[in-house]
């Protein structure tokens, strides 16, 4: 019975293991806030465990350094944009889900976006933040990017 409820431990471990969240790579997609219309935004992530570090960047100029945690399918980070005349900082939060949300042939389509799937897996990320740099205080900030 002793070994029995030993294997069913370590099964459910090993299940755990096998299943946590991997949001490591490149992602692209866009984003937008009270500031922003909308923006194309790319990220680099690295992922130890539950810790990811990274780096965002954009379409306009924007880079920033990006480091967080991943606890189950939720992502909560912190961007520290590093732009020589405008620097920031954000934080947010973004759920991980393993579905496109609508595609179109071989494009993801994203509100006024579309996104190529030819080398993308099935991982994208809705995501809120709030901060400031030097366009203000950014306010009810959302975007999407998928895992390329």
């Amino acid at each position: 019975m002793k070994k029995m409820l030993l294997i069913v431990v370590l099964s459910l471990f090993v299940c755990k293991s096998v299943l946590a969240t991997d949001i490591s790579g490149y992602w692209s997609g866009y984003f937008s806030s009270n500031l922003v219309v909308s923006s194309y935004v790319y990220m680099q992530l690295d992922q130890f465990g539950k810790t990811v570090n990274g780096t965002v960047s954009g379409d306009d100029g924007f880079k920033g350094k990006i480091r967080g945690t991943v606890k189950g399918q939720n992502f909560k980070f912190k961007i520290q944009q590093t732009t020589k005349k405008c620097k920031g900082n954000f934080k947010g939060n973004a759920t991980v889900h393993f579905k496109y949300l609508k595609t179109i042939g071989e494009k993801l389509q994203f509100e006024d976006a579309q996104f190529d799937l030819k080398s993308s897996t099935s991982y994208y990320m809705e995501f809120t933040f709030t901060g400031k740099n030097c366009k203000g205080t950014h306010k009810n900030g959302e975007g999407y990017v998928v895992k390329q």
